[in-house]
């Protein structure tokens, strides 16, 4: 594909909003949106902001520093994470 081709020629995975405080709270319609994207995608958004005690958007500094830190390393180093882990996919 060149760069010139259309970005809507591309498909777009969907990107599923997971609500932590709802989690939290053990909200049952939530937990199942949870369990959902993660079997069916794989992945999801997990939005801490309607959980002002949450630890992880207290720490939210040191947490990027450290995601710099690994994703500054060489391709290498990163790789042998990779070969640690047995289902690829």
């Amino acid at each position: 594909m060149e760069a010139t081709d259309d970005i809507r020629d591309f498909a777009i995975a969907p990107l599923r909003t997971i609500d932590y405080a709802r989690i939290k709270s053990q909200d049952a319609d939530e937990i199942f949106n949870l369990v959902e994207a993660a079997r069916i995608h794989g992945f999801f958004y997990l939005d801490f902001r309607g959980d002002s005690q949450s630890p992880i958007l207290r720490r939210k500094e040191e947490i990027a520093h450290v995601a710099k830190q690994y994703f500054d390393q060489p391709y290498e180093v990163k790789a042998k994470d990779d070969e640690r882990v047995a289902v690829k996919g």
